[in-house]
């Protein structure tokens, strides 16, 4: 056995041998070698008593008898919340994932997160299909914050195989919830019904972030179960961050205008504020390898660009009073906007930019 022994001056390691019926004492030079192991060990010493928690009935995130096995869940820990559940965070806390589980009843499960509480998720947050029959709706709301590495609703590559298409319905009307790369959803659709229909409604007071928006079709299927819907309802804001292209449509088989829903209500917000050149679509075209028929319209209400690039954010059509029907703002409008304009009084021509 080696016991480390810390003064002001040095480290010193006694190796305890039995054999011997004594005890060695010498100084270590390599400092830093020795400080380096302590920290591997305390690292494999957390990583070793991470778990799977699931909750065990509706209740506050704070109390141990909300969870299975009981324990308030650890910063590396992944949840699991079962249908039926409602679960409140009352505690500003981490973990490192969630999965919520649909059920054929279709019984909701319900994340709410108190005011001035966030809840950080360094991974993933995911919203589970099953491959067959099985609907599922899931309620992220509360006056608080929350923080995510991804969010996903659907399975990427699932293989459907019920007779009924089912419905994933997420409706997120937390107050702020920050997506550090992607939200993805997913439709995978085999025909004859086998399919997964996931819809996304962003609800008020919601303010969203996300470096894109990335609806996926998978499958073969060319019926009415392939569809997939993102809703951005009245007062709610959605920023976009990341890619030059934040909204993505990937399909494949070929897009066609009732096969994706992107509703953008008249008092909502994008808000276009990335780093990079990004490009502000009116029109979305497939980038899967099914190729388009019909692409797919896109009518903001309101339009906010905060992009800091030197490209700036580029609009790829002229601005009218459908395809834009509240107002466009450039610059920081906390701070003081650059300008900003009513509709249509902004006529951009295809290749121009803001």
């Amino acid at each position: 056995m080696h016991v480390l022994f810390v003064n002001k001056r040095n480290i010193f390691c006694t190796r305890q041998t039995k054999l011997l019926g004594g005890a060695k004492t010498f100084l270590l030079q390599n400092r830093k070698h020795v400080l380096y192991s302590i920290i591997l060990f305390l690292f494999n010493f957390s990583t070793a008593f991470s778990q799977t928690l699931k909750t065990a009935k509706t209740g506050n995130w704070s109390n141990a008898a909300t969870w299975s096995p009981s324990g308030v869940p650890a910063s590396n820990d992944s949840i699991i919340i079962p249908a039926g559940i409602k679960l409140t965070v009352d505690i500003t806390d981490t973990a490192a994932a969630i999965t919520f589980l649909g059920d054929k009843v279709l019984k909701p499960d319900t994340l709410t997160i108190n005011s001035t509480i966030t809840l950080t998720i360094t991974n993933s947050i995911n919203i589970k299909q099953y491959p067959v029959d099985t609907s599922s709706t899931v309620n992220i709301s509360g006056l608080g914050t929350l923080n995510t590495g991804n969010l996903y609703c659907g399975t990427s590559g699932l293989s459907p195989t019920g007779s009924v298409a089912t419905n994933i319905i997420l409706n997120l009307s937390v107050s702020i919830i920050s997506i550090n790369s992607f939200l993805k959803i997913y439709n995978p659709d085999n025909s004859g019904n086998a399919a997964s229909v996931p819809t996304v409604n962003v609800k008020t007071p919601c303010n969203l972030s996300a470096s894109s928006i990335q609806l996926i079709s998978t499958g073969t299927g060319t019926g009415p179960a392939r569809l997939i819907t993102f809703i951005a309802e009245t007062g709610t804001t959605i920023n976009l961050s990341g890619d030059s292209i934040p909204i993505v449509i990937n399909s494949e088989v070929s897009l066609k205008t009732s096969k994706a829903v992107f509703t953008i209500n008249t008092a909502s917000t994008i808000n276009f504020n990335g780093n990079q050149s990004q490009i502000i679509p009116f029109t979305i075209s497939n980038s899967g390898s099914g190729g388009t028929t019909n692409t797919i319209p896109i009518n903001y209400g309101n339009i906010k660009i905060n992009n800091t690039s030197i490209s700036g954010a580029k609009l790829i059509t002229a601005v009218t009073s459908t395809n834009v029907t509240g107002s466009i703002f450039v610059g920081d409008i906390t701070t003081g906007s650059i300008f900003n304009t009513n509709n249509y009084a902004i006529g951009m021509g295809a290749s121009d930019t803001l």
